[in-house]
């Protein structure tokens, strides 16, 4: 494929695929953001836009990239094998990404909150092109875009990565799997999430504190979306219809959820390792096999064990003194005398001793007031919610289910209600179904088809035209709607365009002027379990219930702390009861 400018890399991932290619060498003046950069193409199964007006009609951009990215299966035989060209790519199997400026659209949305205002332009793919005066006007845009093409599923990753599906979706097998998983990884508290936005700026100086910002206006443009379709607001769409289909309330965004968003993605993509305590239970399962054969259990140990595998290849010869010890003898085998002199930083405890912590308790409830002898009482409602407790119906209701067009909310802001109609409904618990079981398939691992990413770059003396070429294929899985949002960011010293996790305001795959940027997941050993010594403060023997442990010689107390929610029963989960799920948070504060 030929290239026609001066842009050092292209660009293609799975889903998003984004590709470039580069000709020219740079100049010394900064380059037009809408000049000729490069050949941008681009794919994002099943599409970009997505329908949130709760009309039963799918928005044709949620679904119209579809046909590019099934096409790339059948690439090696269309037209005809081994003569693919590059008059083949688009539209056949890509569309072009370019940067486009405010004259290449008949027609712009303006959205203000009264304090920022950005226009969007949608293209015939119904990508979104922010454009703002300042940076923070762009952001403010960003976030009102990914709220029309994401509502509902931004709602759901918010409520997910803080390990409190229940709380939203109420109650069900696949909601208590995924809180299980997400609250070992996070399990903040309102406060806890506050405090890790507060360290940006002390932490990171003037870039935390760009970023306390950009999170704030990114939110800023959220809620006005969320404002503008619950009341009467021009041009505003109507609420989205799964939260009708559902019985579900719409609260505003804050910028502890965007944490939990990025929490949640953190966990699915960047966590590796840990499980030291299963591989020893293995090794003790298989010396179990193999009484008094010590040197046959190692052996078949080393073999299924996470390790460092001498016969795969490696991208580098590098090795990174960042462990304890930093080497070790693969040939020792922690069932021999002294192994444990050796390494006094592996803990070998006795066989059958590790003791799991559930960390959910979960009981049917009724509603406040109305439990009788032995029934148990589910939390009021608006006890323990997430984003900021507030007295205010408008506020802590915005969507309420039944509630009629023009009704007068708190504040007399009239309602806007979602189109009531049967099949708009059946079509709405469909998306909200649609959007549960991605996510479910998405924590729990069994997505499909189960695949490495990719990555192909090429210097650019290893090209015809003597330019890099850069092609990245990260895998994320395929859902629909999308989970990953596309949209152009121009203005205020910002000209990206490229995907993001739906929630996020940045790219993070995409390119800017002069550079193209991916993204890879960290998947090896990052996460260490370790093994505390348990003590108890007043001095006396400890027990398999004690909650302080010896540091520096210290005994510290855990932190303690017990979260409890209400899985309320919603048209999704019909005949369920409600349930209260009680969550037992134990930390070593040491240790994070």
């Amino acid at each position: 494929m030929k290239s026609r400018s001066w842009l050092p890399a292209f660009v293609l991932s799975v889903p998003l695929f984004l590709i470039g290619c580069s000709t020219e060498s740079s100049s010394t003046t900064d380059p037009d953001p809408f000049g000729d950069n490069g050949v941008f193409l681009n794919v994002l199964p099943p599409g970009s836009a997505d329908a949130n007006d709760g009309n039963i009609a799918t928005d044709p951009n949620s679904t119209n990239q579809l046909v590019m990215y099934e096409n790339l299966v059948f690439s090696d035989a269309y037209p005809t094998p081994g003569e693919l060209s590059d008059a083949d790519l688009v539209p056949s199997y890509f569309k072009d990404g370019p940067f486009l400026d405010e004259t290449a659209f008949d027609t712009l949305k303006s959205v203000t909150n009264g304090t920022n205002s950005a226009r969007i332009g949608r293209d015939a793919m119904g990508v979104p092109h922010i454009f703002g005066e300042a940076r923070a006007d762009v952001l403010f845009g960003t976030g009102y875009a990914t709220a029309t093409d994401r509502m509902f599923a931004i709602d759901v990753l918010r409520h997910v990565g803080r390990g409190r599906m229940s709380d939203f979706l109420g109650p069900a097998g696949g909601n208590y799997s995924s809180d299980r998983g997400l609250g070992r990884f996070g399990g903040y508290d309102e406060q806890e999430m506050q405090d890790q936005i507060d360290q940006l700026a002390p932490r990171f100086g003037a870039d935390g504190v760009q970023a306390q910002q950009d999170v704030d206006d990114f939110v800023s443009g959220i809620n006005q979306y969320i404002d503008d379709i619950q009341t009467v607001a021009e041009g505003a769409e109507r609420v989205p219809i799964e939260y009708a289909a559902l019985g579900l309330e719409l609260r505003p965004f804050t910028a502890r959820d965007v944490l939990a968003i990025a929490a949640l993605v953190q966990s699915t993509f960047a966590t590796g390792g840990g499980g030291e305590h299963r591989q020893l239970q293995l090794l003790q399962g298989l010396a179990g096999l193999f009484p008094g054969d010590a040197d046959a259990a190692c052996k078949i140990w080393r073999d299924i064990r996470q390790a460092n595998d001498p016969e795969r290849q490696n991208t580098t010869q590098t090795t990174f003194e960042t462990q304890s010890p930093p080497t070790i003898d693969e040939a020792a085998c922690p069932l021999d005398e002294g192994f444990a002199a050796a390494y006094p930083g592996a803990a070998l405890f006795d066989a059958g001793s590790v003791q799991d912590l559930e960390l959910l308790t979960i009981e049917d409830c009724v509603e406040p007031g109305a439990a009788m002898s032995g029934d148990i009482e589910c939390p009021a409602f608006g006890e323990d919610v997430v984003g900021d407790p507030v007295a205010s119906a408008a506020a802590m209701m915005i969507f309420r289910p039944g509630a009629a067009e023009g009704a007068q909310l708190a504040g007399g802001i009239p309602y806007r209600a979602a189109d009531p109609n049967l099949d708009s409904l059946r079509a709405g618990r469909a998306r909200a179904k649609a959007t549960l079981e991605g996510v479910r398939l998405a924590l729990n691992g069994d997505s499909f088809p189960d695949a490495m990413s990719n990555a192909i770059l090429v210097n650019a003396d290893q090209t015809e035209d003597g330019h890099p070429i850069a092609v990245f294929g990260p895998q994320t899985g395929y859902f629909s709607p999308q989970f990953l949002v596309e949209f152009s960011q121009q203005g205020g010293g910002i000209h990206s365009r490229g995907m993001a996790f739906a929630g996020l305001p940045y790219v993070i795959i995409g390119r800017g002027i002069d550079h193209s940027w991916s993204a890879t997941s960290s998947g090896d050993d990052i996460t260490d379990v370790r093994v505390l010594r348990l003590c108890e403060m007043d001095g006396a023997d400890p027990t398999r219930a004690s909650t302080s442990y010896l540091y520096d010689g210290v005994c510290t107390a855990m932190l303690q702390r017990t979260d409890t929610w209400t899985a309320e029963t919603n048209l999704t989960t019909a005949g369920t009861p409600n349930q209260r799920v009680t969550r037992n948070i134990l930390r070593a504060p040491d240790y994070g």
